[in-house]
């Protein structure tokens, strides 16, 4: 139950915050779910009803938002039933990015349409579920896709999980400023005939040293973006980008991330672009 625990856990810290009530654990909760589902709890559990409440069958219920209004009760679990299947006006509050879901053109209350297409859209990630993957990215890195997904993500396979975090990735680094062409290029500085950069003096006044992560000293947002920021202000000069900006990594290690990002932008605006029929 250590893994789940900390899988439940993860999921409802992304959420609401800890479990209630105090105490409860994975144990609790795989009972709760069990007895929901009218299914003997798994041996070994021995654990009192998660609540006090009355045992209960989500088949029962008329609506999706009444059964799982009535499983995360049960379970003794905080959440906003605002947001409960049939029961939002604002759909766009469930996703990271809205139009990759509904288009351009959502608006409140939902139509049965935007119903549908959330429904219809179950490769898509939850805000709550882009949440779970940059928890597991801070946990295992970005290149281990398999470890977050059999973490975090058990009915998902490490690909789809992969493609996620370059849709996510674009999206993350557009909401920062960075420009991303229509076709997935990155804006770099001018290369003159000697071999050096034309300096761009606004972006390089706003470039700011970033911190080195922790061990084991993942790539980190802020250092992506910095790479980022500065490629198109001072170009490709790494050394000076080392010296000045992210002393804790090498001139190779900035070189290939800088490389591994360019290939992951440049994979998300082609998917996104062939999803839409561009």
């Amino acid at each position: 139950f250590g893994r789940l625990e900390g899988t439940l856990g993860a999921i409802d810290g992304c959420v609401h915050g800890p479990v209630a009530p105090a105490g409860a654990g994975a144990a609790e909760t795989a009972v709760a779910v069990a007895r929901m589902a009218c299914l003997p709890p798994a041996h070994g559990c021995g654990v009192g009803t998660p609540g006090g409440g009355p045992r209960v069958n989500v088949l029962e219920e008329e609506t999706d938002g009444a059964a799982c209004d009535a499983l995360l009760r049960f379970a003794g679990l905080r959440y906003d039933p605002r947001l409960l299947p049939g029961r939002t006006a604002h759909l766009d509050r469930l996703f990271t990015h809205p139009p990759e879901v509904f288009g351009a053109h959502l608006r409140a209350p939902p139509t049965p349409a935007h119903w549908a297409a959330a429904y219809a859209a179950r490769d898509c990630f939850t805000a709550s579920e882009d949440d779970l993957l940059l928890k597991g990215i801070a946990q295992f890195g970005d290149k281990d896709g398999p470890a977050i997904a059999e973490r975090y993500f058990p009915d998902r396979p490490a690909s789809c999980v992969n493609q996620r975090l370059a849709s996510l990735s674009l999206i993350l680094f557009r909401r920062l400023g960075i420009q991303v062409d229509d076709d997935g290029s990155l804006r770099c500085a001018p290369e003159e005939a000697d071999g050096t950069f034309a300096v761009d003096p606004a972006g390089l006044a706003a470039l700011e040293p970033v911190a080195a992560p922790p061990p084991p000293a993942f790539w980190t947002l802020e250092e992506d973006a910095l790479l980022l920021r500065a490629v198109p202000a001072v170009g490709r000069m790494w050394a000076q980008i080392v010296e000045k900006y992210v002393q804790h990594r090498n001139r190779g290690e900035v070189r290939k991330r800088y490389q591994v990002l360019e290939r992951r932008l440049k994979n998300a605006v082609k998917r996104n672009r062939k999803r839409a029929g561009v």
